[in-house]
């Protein structure tokens, strides 16, 4: 329209960053993540994403350094997917499951000003940094229940940098100018070639985030289970879409079709996800594993299409499936099925067939 003049009356650049401040506003006294023995609300989580932002930006983080994680689905890997960012830095969480070789060769094409390494990892990120011409400052995310390291590498630990930055309550939240600003850089699952890397912006990341939660039906306060791993498309863009509807996290380091099961009847979890490969373990759990399922569980699959007799098999458990196919390049989800309400009530067969229809993903 002629005269219109972009404002900022008018236009505020899409950020993912936003829901933080909404959920502690809107669900800050709701259970955010539970990491085994530890839990928080959603207005601690939102203080210890501005303590994050803070330390970094005392630290000397500045507007499009990339901050890299070599972590699993703990909840400081969920904190950094927002406390970066608050610093105007972008996000890198590599895979863990790489070699010393690969992730050397990931830390040399990145070249991170921090990177922090939960203490799992420690020995595997030394062997790979030894190759690396300018090794990045790195930071330890210990964990109080496992044995610690007796020769620290690190320069500092993750928890201790969040209790010094005492500051954080004047730590100003600065909101990226352009919307198509990167937030994070992840990489290809390197089945044909090696990994390559991939920007994601902050305008991409935030409609994506609200797509999974309209397809996936996602009313406030769910609760997910971290099947997916964070690592991988940011967890599918979960990362930022739990926090839109202020939803609870359930965090493990590994799981097992026993761990799903307890965790589903432990917490009530509402969603979880995964490769064909995790329907494959759940539907061929021992009758000792299983659990009978509270409620209906919104289960999304992505990669290869599941075998339909495994899709019945969840089906007939109280899962509900809900088969997508997608790649890096798209932020995980680029094509799903989703169920029309007649095809509740056709046959087994044709049902489990139904659910690997593909229909487009419109958000991007």
């Amino acid at each position: 329209m002629e005269g219109t003049i972009r404002c900022p009356a008018n236009y505020v650049p899409l950020a993912p960053i936003s829901f933080l401040k909404r959920a502690a506003s809107i669900y800050g006294d709701q259970t955010s993540i539970i990491d085994g023995p530890a839990k928080f609300t959603w207005s601690e989580t939102y203080e210890r994403s501005l303590r994050l932002a803070t330390a970094l930006t005392q630290m000397g983080v500045s507007k499009g350094d990339i901050v890299a994680v070599i972590a699993p689905n703990i909840h400081a890997t969920y904190e950094m997917h927002f406390g970066v960012p608050m610093a105007q830095a972008v996000l890198c969480i590599i895979n863990h499951y790489y070699d010393a070789k690969m992730l050397s060769e990931v830390l040399i094409n990145v070249s991170p000003k921090f990177l922090f390494v939960d203490h799992q990892f420690l020995q595997l990120t030394q062997q790979a940094l030894q190759t690396v011409p300018n090794p990045s400052i790195l930071i330890h995310i210990s964990d109080p229940d496992s044995p610690q390291p007796e020769h620290e590498p690190a320069r500092a630990d993750y928890e201790s940098l969040l209790r010094a930055a005492d500051s954080y309550a004047e730590f100003e939240v600065k909101y990226p100018e352009d919307e198509f600003e990167a937030i994070s850089l992840t990489f290809t699952s390197g089945t044909t070639a090696t990994p390559k890397p991939i920007v994601y912006s902050h305008r991409g990341a935030y409609l994506n985030a609200l797509a999974l939660i309209l397809v996936n039906e996602m009313v406030p306060c769910p609760t997910y289970l971290w099947t997916v791993p964070m690592f991988h498309c940011n967890g599918w863009t979960f990362c930022w879409a739990m926090r839109a509807v202020g939803g609870t996290n359930i965090c493990q380091r590994s799981f097992s079709a026993k761990s799903v099961f307890d965790d589903i009847t432990r917490h009530g979890v509402t969603h979880l996800g995964g490769p064909p490969s995790l329907l494959n373990m759940l539907a061929r759990a021992s009758e000792e594993d299983r659990k009978s399922l509270p409620h209906r569980v919104e289960m999304m699959t992505g990669g290869g299409p599941p075998p339909p007799q495994v899709v019945l098999e969840l089906e007939s458990m109280g899962f509900h499936v809900l088969h997508c196919y997608g790649c890096s390049e798209t932020y995980g989800v680029a094509t799903l099925n989703y169920w029309r309400p007649e095809e509740w009530t056709l046959s087994r067969p044709t049902s489990a067939r139904a659910s690997k229809r593909g229909t487009g993903s419109s958000t991007r």
